[in-house]
């Protein structure tokens, strides 16, 4: 089966998710992923990303990958000046509303 996009609703702005559903029995273990980065970098479409949770749904493993917020880099002083940048934690609040 393969992978589907949806996002996760909630107070905050919409959080793209990738579902990769699990090959085999219903009710084995999931995982929530969260690419690499730094939250600064990375996405739903990464390699790190896309072919690792494909390994493992392909192996009973339901995943779901998180393209939650990016923190401006170090090297973007005026988008991290910016009144609507975004800050830590908003980040990992992305990836616990995923979770949630």
């Amino acid at each position: 089966m393969s992978p589907q996009d949806v996002t996760v609703t909630g107070d905050h702005p919409p959080v793209p998710v990738r579902v990769y559903p699990a090959a085999g029995e219903p009710g084995r273990p999931g995982l929530v992923w969260m690419h690499g980065g730094g939250f600064i970098g990375g996405s739903l479409d990464m390699p790190e990303s896309d072919a690792v949770c494909r390994a493992l749904a392909a192996n009973g493993i339901a995943c779901v990958s998180v393209g939650y917020r990016l923190v401006p880099g170090f090297g973007d002083r005026r988008a991290q000046r910016a009144s609507d940048a975004v800050r830590f934690p908003l980040p990992l609040d992305d990836c616990e509303r995923a979770w949630a």
